[in-house]
């Protein structure tokens, strides 16, 4: 059973009260900035722009022809094991580029092994980084 909106003797619409408790009145609730609204609409816009560059730069990219990457995958989805798949694909990232092995690893739809992949490629970029001294 729906409660009913009850007004307080005396007061026009804004002590109403619902179940006992006082209802907010469209005044004291929160108004919105528009500038920080326009901001973040800017940072979406760019974001999506950002975006879009990534997706076209990534198939313009020679040497990832749709033919190695779908010859690749065949060749990938053949191994049975979980760690020889993942390391086929990291000789791949070193030959062929990680690009290239990334998009094999996507169209596998192995997100384990891409997962384990970065893992690996991060792992040995931050040693070689640290073993030239630019990280500490």
């Amino acid at each position: 059973m729906p409660e009913e909106l009850i007004r307080e003797p005396g007061q026009s619409g804004e002590g109403l009260k619902e179940g006992g408790l006082l209802s907010p009145s469209i005044e004291s609730l929160p108004s919105v900035n528009p500038e920080k609204e326009s901001v973040v609409e800017a940072k979406d816009e760019r974001y999506n722009e950002l975006l879009g560059q990534l997706s076209t730069n990534a198939k313009a990219v020679p040497g990832l022809s749709e033919k190695e990457v779908s010859d690749d995958t065949k060749e990938v989805s053949l191994l049975t094991d979980e760690e020889s798949r993942i390391q086929h694909l990291l000789d791949l990232a070193h030959t062929k580029g990680t690009l290239h092995a990334v998009r094999v690893a996507r169209s596998l739809q192995d997100y384990y092994a891409l997962d384990r992949m970065h893992d690996e490629l991060s792992e040995t970029f931050f040693k070689k980084l640290t073993e030239k001294g630019l990280l500490s």
